[in-house]
């Protein structure tokens, strides 16, 4: 998560509470260049992204 002021995080946080009853969990602020690596090695379990990085992510060998 790149920043917990963002309009990505506002608009995860309105859709997690309509379709993840069991709660998200931890949220792990982070830069977001260092997103995609941190899910793909394992260090996070999922990652919120925008702009480029959402073209991006295959390059990581990540998937929706």
């Amino acid at each position: 998560m790149p920043s917990e002021r963002s309009t990505a995080y506002m608009l995860f946080r309105l859709w997690a509470a309509q379709n993840v009853p069991a709660g998200i969990g931890e949220i792990v602020v982070m830069p977001f260049d260092q997103i995609m690596p941190a899910v793909r090695d394992g260090s996070i379990d999922a990652g919120l992204v925008i702009h480029e990085a959402r073209f991006t992510y295959p390059s990581y060998g990540l998937s929706l």
